[in-house]
């Protein structure tokens, strides 16, 4: 505490008032309010950034938990034919938590031939209705018996145009546990609830459908007599993953089938992540900016209140004491900037966030609020504690006398002529004894350059990287089962003629096309070598067998122990071998747009007509044999380069064979379709694929073309099947698009894309797993992200510049201050405005000379060898060399500083010869 003095004021002395820390402060904030005025205003820039870290953190878990919420609902996973004694055991171990019950009590749908569209109906304890987490479009949850809620996808799905009130009749198969009876049934209720989805942002795989519930009725619902209710539990999992295994128990001992939610807070961020991953970097270097201005800003506070501190230390104020006063003052300025910083950091997250959510959820919270105010203040002390340890060093006898500059002359040296030129020399003079502030404008500058450079040059790239697909508008599945062999239901999945030509009725679509696959198996009575090796299916083979193969025995193992192989082949009759592959069916037009495919020599009628198919297979195939740290194991390999430069192990080849497929051999090919719609379990313990529901139909083709190579809708497998859409309707009547393509007639504009996308998005919701994208969508959001990140980039360059101008003329302005006697001594011998004025722009010039020159060598040189790593690499360039704007920026930034230097000498030169000598 300083001592009590005696004050005088309006020329009577007043009564003892005792000076503190707040009095001190307080009065130096009113005495210099102009100053601090400028002060509070980057104080509030730098608290902006700070509290935008914690509430765009605190915002997206937000939004992230209220779209799992609306989404997915609160749960992590789904057990159908639940065990709730396991239940019980897994959640007192801790291994699971928060298990919520309900019951299936049937299955309900519309069409015997896709049951895919239909849906388990499930009673809710209330718990579980928690966990699921309704959120209603239309009505409410049903109540009573009879009354039923049904997702909103699901019930187009089912073909029903009902609406809440209405009451409708569904196929009904009662629950038998966790199977349901066979026999069918009709079932009516009342629809009193819609619900938006949730199984269809959770099911990616088909078969989950059959288990997973989007209907729901009331408790006091039962299962028709003869049923058994099947139990199901929504949960949570621990993050712990051992502690299943730590009770000796596995996730298939809690249900019989069980349903992963995908789409969780996680996945939902992720989705997200590139975006928030800039928004974070630019934050945190704007963050790190401003405060680096505010260091700037109180140094030079202090700096011009030398002499102030010097009085405070000749009366008895300790460091300890000067360091809490001027603390003090950056305190009350923090708190008094707290509230319009935490208001201007709310609306600009709240921008951001709409930006990079879809929905972004907003709701202001106190304790985030008090922790952004909290950390904000923490960040601006902080950054002023480091001016605020130099100012408490200064000495009373330093800052009366000023005698920084005569030690700092006995240790720097500085050329004398006879003949010289004032402003440089004493620019010079300057420069030796303000090193330090020169190194640090310097090295922001530098950043600022490098950093600029790098941020405008990867803006290039994004605008030379817009991507224009040949097609405008795309149906595609985002997936489908795809089962060994064998087409099932499941496989064929997809857009029908019927959805194709959906879309061809709006006028103006011009052209529509797309492609199919399917399951197809080529016979012989016994397999080539090339075929054998080619087919990969020596998966059965144990490491002792591996060990004795070679060139003459490996075809003992081909097949051994894959029941799959074996089943078909039993299933099907076939008495030789087979190659399971697949067929690619693509119209017309694809063709003419695949390069492997359009210059080919083959007649296109008979491709039609299925009497020939192009084969893709490479032209050669090894059998090798890998001895790793894992032991070893058979791999099929088609480049003899990959071998040579395998990573992993030890690569010996067993066998090898040249492609054996030419043009005009004939091909025995089957395809077999099962009625049987799950083929995942063995109910009838006959095997994998049920016989009884097996149909074959089997040709001979002729083979029109071979090709080596990738094209856009290749097979993963080696040896694949092309033909024409037509051709495959001969091999495989009733096969569906997996992706379908539209092209406008035209120009697109808002009014007609809206249109297409209508019936676009009608589709979608009736098939599965699909998803619909528009091109002219997509363009029109690419150039807005451009054109948002265009401004991003060049708001924060402008920004880090005008920080960078700020950081600037503050040093100049505190060099002018502190030479305030030196000016009036050169006006005195008759130095005019434009010598002084240039002692400073000479100052400035050395600043951006070394900035600037060692921040564009840095940039220069980093790119350089960023580019020759990434051509050494094999890797694409991500950046476009492009320094010339920030050039401009540095041209402009030096204009505007000169400038600012003639200002603050113009307004100097205002106060007499004398007023500048005394400098008091």
């Amino acid at each position: 505490m300083f001592p009590t003095v005696k004050h005088r004021e309006t020329g009577d002395f007043m009564k003892k008032k005792k000076l503190t820390f707040n009095s001190l402060a307080l009065g130096n904030l009113k005495h210099r309010k102009k100053r601090y005025t400028l002060m509070v205003l980057g104080i509030v820039l730098s608290m902006v950034f700070s509290s935008s870290i914690i509430y765009f953190a605190y915002s997206v878990y937000s939004t992230s938990t209220e779209q799992q919420k609306i989404e997915c609902g609160l749960y992590d996973q789904f057990g159908s034919g639940a065990d709730e004694d396991a239940f019980t055991e897994a959640q007192l171990a801790g291994a699971v938590e928060d298990v919520a019950y309900g019951s299936t009590l049937g299955f309900v749908f519309t069409d015997e031939n896709d049951r895919l569209s239909g849906t388990p109906i499930a009673k809710l304890s209330e718990q579980a209705k928690e966990k699921v987490y309704p959120v209603f479009v239309d009505g409410r949850y049903p109540e009573e018996k009879g009354e039923i809620a049904i997702e909103q996808t699901t019930l187009l799905q089912l073909g029903i145009a009902a609406k809440v009130g209405d009451t409708i009749t569904l196929k009904f198969q009662n629950q038998n546990g966790f199977k349901l009876f066979p026999e069918v049934k009709e079932k009516s209720f009342v629809l009193c609830g819609i619900l938006k989805d949730k199984r269809a942002n959770i099911v990616w795989d088909i078969e989950n459908k059959e288990y997973l519930p989007s209907a729901f009725v009331s408790e006091k619902e039962t299962v028709d007599l003869g049923g058994k209710e099947n139990k199901i539990a929504y949960f949570d999992m621990n993050k712990n993953a051992n502690k299943m295994a730590e009770i000796g128990m596995d996730w298939t001992d809690l249900a019989a089938n069980m349903v992963y939610v995908s789409g969780g807070i996680g996945d939902i961020i992720s989705e997200n992540s590139n975006s928030m991953a800039a928004v974070w970097v630019v934050v945190a270097i704007l963050l790190l900016a401003s405060l680096i201005g505010i260091v700037n800003t109180f140094t030079t506070n202090l700096k011009e209140r030398k002499k102030q501190i010097g009085l405070y230390r000749a009366v008895g104020a300790t460091k300890r004491q000067i360091r809490k006063l001027f603390g003090r003052e950056a305190l009350i300025l923090s708190i008094i900037s707290t509230p319009l910083s935490l208001l201007i950091s709310y609306g600009a997250v709240k921008l951001v966030l709409s930006r990079v959510f879809d929905n972004a959820y907003f709701k202001p919270n106190f304790w985030v609020l008090l922790a952004c105010g909290i950390f904000g203040v923490a960040c601006v002390m902080g950054a002023a504690f480091i001016p605020l340890l130099s100012a408490s060093k200064i000495s009373p006898m330093q800052s009366i006398r000023n005698i920084d500059a005569t030690r700092k002359l006995k240790n720097k040296k500085v050329k004398t002529q006879k003949q010289f030129e004032t402003s440089k020399l004493i620019a010079k003079r300057n420069l030796v004894i303000s090193k330090g502030k020169l190194i640090v404008v310097s090295v922001f500058l530098v950043i600022t350059i490098v950093f600029s450079s790098y941020a405008v040059s990867y803006l290039e790239y994004a605008k030379e990287d817009f991507i224009s697909e040949d097609y405008d508008y795309d149906l595609s599945l985002t997936t489908w089962g795809n089962y060994y062999a064998v087409n099932y239901p499941k496989s064929n999945t997809g857009f029908t003629e019927n959805h194709k030509q959906t879309i061809l009725l709006n006028e103006n679509i011009g052209a529509a096309y797309g492609y199919k696959t399917a399951n197809v198996n080529i016979l012989a009575e016994e397999l080539s070598p090339y075929r054998a090796i080619a087919s990969e299916n020596f998966r059965g083979a144990d490491e002792n067998e591996i060990a004795n193969l070679d060139g003459t025995n490996y075809k003992k193992v081909f097949g051994k122990g894959d029941r799959d192989y074996y089943d078909v082949k039993n299933a099907a009759g076939y008495s030789g071998e087979f190659v399971a592959c697949e067929i690619v069916a693509l119209d017309g037009e694809l063709f003419e747009k695949e390069d492997l495919l359009k210059d080919l020599d083959i007649d296109m009628g008979k491709l039609n007509r299925g009497e020939q198919v192009i084969v893709k297979a490479p032209e050669k195939a090894y059998l090798t044999r890998v001895s790793s740290d894992y032991g070893q194991y058979l791999a099929t390999y088609t480049q003899r380069s990959h071998i040579d430069n395998a990573t992993e192990g030890i690569v010996e080849i067993i066998a090898e064979a040249d492609r054996d497929f030419n043009v005009g051999d004939k091909l025995d090919l089957s395809v077999l379709y099962s009625e049987v719609s799950n083929p995942n379990y063995d109910l009838t313990g006959e095997g994998y694929v049920e016989k009884d529901g097996l149909k074959a139909r089997n040709s001979t083709v002729e083979v029109a073309a071979v090709i080596d190579g990738v094209y856009q809708f290749d097979s993963a497998s080696n040896i694949s099947l092309i033909t024409t859409v037509e051709g495959l309707e001969h091999l495989f009547p009733g096969a569906k698009y997996k992706r379908l393509f539209f092209e406008l007639k035209g120009e697109c504009d808002d009014e007609i894309d809206a249109q297409i996308g209508e019936l676009g998005n009608s589709i979608v919701k009736l098939v599965d797993n699909s998803n619909f994208s528009s091109n002219y969508e997509s363009r029109k959001e690419t150039r807005e992200t451009i054109r948002n990140v265009t401004l991003l980039i060049y708001a924060l360059v402008i920004l880090l510049f005008t920080i960078c101008g700020s950081i600037i003329n503050n040093t100049i302005a505190s060099n002018i201050k502190e030479d305030k006697k030196k000016i009036g001594t050169l006006r005195a011998v008759g130095a005019n405005k434009g010598v002084i004025a240039k002692i400073y722009v000479l100052q400035l010039l050395s600043m951006f000379k070394w900035g600037f020159g060692i921040g564009f060598g840095t940039f220069f040189l980093s790119y350089g060898i960023l580019e020759l790593t990434n051509d050494t690499l094999g890797l694409a360039n991500v950046l476009v060399f492009n320094p010339w704007v920030i050039i401009l920026f540095g041209i402009i930034l030096f204009a505007i500083c000169s400038l600012s230097v003639y200002t603050k000498i113009r307004k100097e030169i205002k106060n007499s010869i004398v007023e500048n000598i005394r400098e008091l």
